[in-house]
């Protein structure tokens, strides 16, 4: 069995919050570890994440270390950078035994083509969104960012995330405006044809036929906790019931 979700948002809003949102989590993992093959995680797993060179952010010992079981168990773990933990630089697949990727990929399950990615870069978000997640991934914005006080760091970047209205869990689904189905056409148009389309990103769990393939966009666990499972033949949006 093959197994996608995206935006744990581990972190927000406070402790206490994401700490049951992380038990939760690993109580899902535990009942997948015995029959899962692959573990996609699809982005926006952290709120926020940034690596020193000798530091990491604290908390989430419990989710990183029955990811570092699945992974010492043979599971594939996939971690797809979203726009919240772009800043990965080689912690998680050094310690953990994570695949980390940091572009679309295309991958071939069981003879089927998946375009995988947590879906913010598509070709029609803003110029201003455009701007930021190009700063946050521009090199020597990075290591300016490193050179900070973790702790004056981790409070700069927390408190800017937090102050964002990203949160569109309520927002309804309207086809005729969806980015993601409007980036699978483009995707189809420039090439990448493939039999399933999974995103993370939009908060919004739902399945629709694009074209020739089946765009699934994965939702969230903060209120949802929706996840995709692939049988070798069918791909099914699920939720986790705690």
């Amino acid at each position: 069995m093959y197994y996608f979700a995206s935006d744990f948002h581990l972190g927000y809003p406070d402790y206490e919050t994401s700490r049951q949102r992380e038990n939760l989590i690993v109580n899902w993992l535990d009942t997948i570890k015995n029959h899962a093959r692959q573990v996609h995680l699809v982005g926006d797993i952290f709120d926020f994440w940034f690596e020193w060179r000798h530091v990491v952010p604290r908390n989430y010992v419990r989710f990183l270390g029955k990811l570092a079981e699945l992974s010492d168990k043979g599971v594939e773990v996939h971690f797809y950078i979203g726009n919240h933990d772009v800043w990965t630089f080689g912690y998680l697949e050094d310690e953990i035994g994570l695949k980390v990727h940091r572009k679309r990929e295309v991958q071939v399950i069981e003879g089927k083509k998946f375009v995988i990615e947590h879906g913010d870069q598509t070709p029609f978000e803003s110029w201003v969104y455009k701007a930021m997640t190009a700063v946050f991934r521009w090199r020597p914005a990075q290591k300016f960012f490193a050179a900070l006080h973790p702790n004056f760091a981790t409070f700069l970047a927390t408190s800017f995330s937090r102050r964002r209205d990203r949160y569109q869990i309520t927002e309804q689904h309207n086809p005729q405006k969806d980015k993601q189905i409007r980036y699978v056409r483009w995707l189809q148009q420039n090439g990448y044809k493939a039999d399933f389309y999974i995103f993370g990103h939009r908060h919004l769990a739902y399945q629709m036929p694009v074209g020739d393939g089946l765009l699934t966009v994965l939702g969230e666990w903060m209120i949802k906790n929706t996840y995709a499972v692939y049988d070798g033949e069918k791909l099914e949006l699920r939720k986790f019931e705690k």
